[in-house]
């Protein structure tokens, strides 16, 4: 996925210059076709029928992020092979749907990412089943908002003993990503509402204590970015008000802030370094680098 998504910035940045750069313009597109080329033979070599997941159906260990990736190929390479095996895989999402054991609100490990999974196929294949589902588990997620919280329970919680988060794995600022993207979809106003009830929350909360993409204030930074292109270039201005704050921070710590538990800058994609300096790339050009957290 990480080599389709790389392909699609170089392709934009080939498209994107003019005559005097011509020629690294070229090169770029070239780079990009080999790129997707290479993601393309890694799932080939991928036996489909054993793929099998981390007994789950969410977008980080489970059927709906094999999906994501699925729908990636697909649209790059336009091989019906790919189309195919995605609905197979929405299918198994389908036959599955019930093996939920505790709900969970969010994007990476919830409701937002699953629902959004099933809204791109949907939107490929035109099948009213993969929608219904997507719709389902909308609601479902809908089913954890607290009115006075502006929030969404997170798993594990109960409204008696609640727990709210922000972060785009469980939490608003995933939920405000999913709704944006199945909106462009759907057209639901409804999704388009609990969007903006997200950004709101997730802008006001400045607690997190982490930098990184999955659980840290550079994932909730995404949603900002991405309802600045898709909603109301307000949220620009969100987008770096949040990133001066995170590098102010950075400046007073002398480092990221990192999980405890690693007490030295982790180089990685969706816990360390590499996805914070994506995020402040996106962060200045958006349309030249897509959402490494949408999977588009």
């Amino acid at each position: 996925m990480v080599l389709i998504h790389f392909a699609k910035k170089n392709q934009c940045q080939g498209e994107s210059r003019g005559e005097s750069g011509e020629n690294q313009g070229e090169n770029q597109k070239i780079s990009a076709r080999q790129e997707i080329q290479e993601a393309q033979k890694i799932a080939e070599q991928i036996p489909f029928s054993q793929l099998k997941p981390i007994n789950s159906l969410d977008v980080g260990d489970g059927w709906a992020g094999i999906l994501l990736v699925w729908l990636a190929l697909y649209e790059e390479s336009s091989h019906e092979k790919f189309l195919d095996q995605a609905k197979e895989i929405g299918k198994r999402l389908l036959v599955e749907k019930d093996k939920i054991e505790n709900p969970c609100s969010g994007f990476f490990h919830g409701y937002a990412g699953m629902s959004y999974a099933l809204f791109r196929l949907y939107k490929l294949t035109q099948d009213p089943i993969f929608y219904e589902q997507a719709l389902y588990w909308v609601n479902q997620e809908r089913e954890l908002f607290v009115e006075e919280a502006q929030n969404w329970l997170v798993s594990g919680s109960t409204p008696e003993e609640p727990r709210y988060w922000t972060q785009y794995c469980h939490g608003s600022a995933g939920i405000g990503l999913g709704r944006l993207a199945s909106f462009s979809i759907s057209r639901d106003p409804s999704l388009l509402q609990e969007a903006e009830i997200a950004l709101k929350t997730t802008y006001e909360d400045l607690a997190l204590p982490f930098d990184f993409l999955c659980c840290g204030q550079m994932g909730s930074l995404d949603v900002f970015i991405t309802a600045g292109e898709k909603l109301d270039p307000k949220y620009n201005k969100w987008a770096w008000n949040r990133a001066s704050l995170i590098l102010e921070r950075k400046k007073q710590l002398g480092r990221f802030s990192f999980s405890p538990q690693i007490p030295i800058e982790d180089p990685s994609l969706f816990r360390g370094l590499a996805g914070i300096g994506y995020q402040l790339l996106r962060l200045q050009s958006p349309r030249k680098f897509p959402s490494l957290l949408l999977l588009e």
